[in-house]
């Protein structure tokens, strides 16, 4: 009974007590407070690609996506693709993760992908064709016409794979056939390729040449053997010859057809043997591809935030441009001559090197970005020692202030020039912050950073100056 009486009594002392003593305090907030900011670095171990692949929400955006198979292979290429991009499928594996985390915290993760970039004009591997010999071959779009002899362009099916063969074995004489595809229309940056391989091989014969023809020929109603093809290409063909009966198939040409761009055109693969000579080698054909497909590999690093209780990818940069000539630096402000170049001198119609830009080419006194030193020269008298024009009428200061003003542009169009595939993200500012040495007379350290300016994505590969964001470090 006493002890009871005591601790009553203590609770109803204490009460009011601890009321008061909390009020005592500025600032008091009441509820749960953040306890658990994060600020990592970490690398995707393979563990973590598969729980990225076998996520329950990622397999619910993958089955929406329609992108299943592509999240599943995740397990083991250990790497994100265009379509399984770590913007969007990383942020539930951090939540899984780190669920502890509180908004504000932020994780840098590096992670590899395998990104493909273009697209096919024309791309055949024979697949639709029937899973036996027809000879000559009968393939959508194209003609297969034999001129001499008898042999044909064969289609053919083994060990799961469809492909087109030809062959002068026992042939009485000499044999020519040719497989020409339909008419290609050739964008920007194509290249041709195809994998063949030699079975059988003799040294007498029983070879390919690659031919292309412009424009479009309708050839149900012209003799392939009176054409009179644009360019012979078969000195870009090399077929490795097998170091037993049959090689296996390989990438046989990777052939640059800008020359032909905006142009259509029709490829011909044609065999030429003779059976009485031996000329007899086996070829076989898969895989005709005319792509500006680009397909790159690489190690990535990117930051994720989580804000209101969400993690979200967050592609925000800070590229340090230290007054060095190293490729970074180099990179930056070479693309800022080039878009001062491109913008200021060239609307002024001035004869190269006479306007702001150098005649070295290297640096500009527009806002005065130097490629060759690797720094931001604002020294009035050097800018109008290289076009007086554009600074009649100003003072030091006012030269030097519009120099700053003019980073503004300058940096832009170099951002958008290094950087045309950047987007604005929903939600999230994607900034560009660029630090970098200021030169004004006095030598700068290798690795002195004198100022920073900060750039934001407001639409694809379009930066626009931060306000008030240019300040000296």
């Amino acid at each position: 009974m006493k002890t009871t009486a005591y601790l009553a009594l203590w609770a109803a002392l204490s009460l009011p007590i601890a009321c008061d003593y909390n009020e005592k305090f500025d600032g008091f907030v009441e509820g749960p407070q953040p306890i658990d900011i994060k600020k990592l670095d970490y690398t995707l171990t393979p563990a973590d690609y598969k729980a990225v692949a076998e996520n329950k929400h990622n397999l619910a955006l993958a089955r929406e996506a329609g992108e299943e198979a592509e999240l599943k292979a995740v397990v083991k290429t250990l790497r994100f693709t265009e379509k399984i991009t770590a913007a969007r499928y990383l942020p539930a594996f951090l939540h899984e993760r780190w669920f502890t985390a509180d908004d504000g915290s932020a994780i840098h993760v590096t992670y590899d992908q395998k990104i493909a970039t273009g697209g096919d004009a024309f791309n055949v591997d024979f697949e639709e064709l029937e899973d036996k010999t027809v000879a000559p071959a009968v393939i959508a779009g194209w003609t297969v016409s034999t001129t001499a002899g008898t042999a044909h362009w064969e289609s053919r099916f083994r060990n799961g794979n469809n492909y087109l063969q030809v062959s002068a074995y026992k042939q009485p004489g000499v044999s020519q056939t040719y497989a020409v595809t339909p008419a290609i229309a050739v964008e920007d940056g194509m290249h041709l390729s195809f994998d063949a391989l030699y079975g059988n091989y003799k040294e007498e014969g029983g070879r390919l040449s690659l031919f292309l023809l412009e424009g479009e020929t309708d050839f149900s109603a012209t003799d392939v053997s009176t054409i009179t093809w644009t360019k012979d290409l078969s000195k870009n063909v090399s077929i490795e010859k097998p170091a037993g009966t049959y090689g296996t198939f390989k990438q046989s040409a990777h052939i640059d057809l800008s020359p032909y761009k905006g142009k259509k055109v029709h490829l011909a693969f044609r065999y030429d043997g003779d059976g009485s000579k031996s000329a007899t080698t086996t070829i076989q054909l898969d895989n005709v591809l005319v792509s500006n497909k680009v397909v790159t590999e690489s190690s990535v690093k990117d930051q994720f935030v989580r804000v209101e209780g969400r993690w979200n990818y967050d592609p925000s940069s800070v590229v340090l441009l230290y007054p060095t000539k190293n490729p970074t630096t180099v990179a930056y402000f070479q693309a800022g001559v080039d878009w001062v170049k491109e913008n200021i001198d060239a609307p002024l119609g001035v004869e190269a090197g006479k306007g702001y830009v150098s005649s070295y080419g290297n640096n500009e006194y527009y806002s005065g970005l130097s490629a060759h030193y690797g720094n931001v020269d604002l020294r009035p008298a050097k800018a109008r020692d290289q076009y007086a024009k554009g600074f009649e009428g100003l003072d030091d200061a006012a030269v030097s202030a519009l120099l700053e003003r003019h980073l503004q542009e300058t940096l832009a169009g170099a951002l958008a020039k290094l950087h045309p595939d950047v987007v604005p993200v929903k939600g999230i500012d994607v900034i560009y912050t660029l630090r970098f040495g200021v030169y004004v007379g006095t030598s700068l350290a290798p690795e002195q950073l004198t100022h920073e300016i900060k750039f934001k994505c407001v639409d694809k590969g379009k930066f626009e100056y931060v306000p008030d964001s240019y300040r000296a470090l």
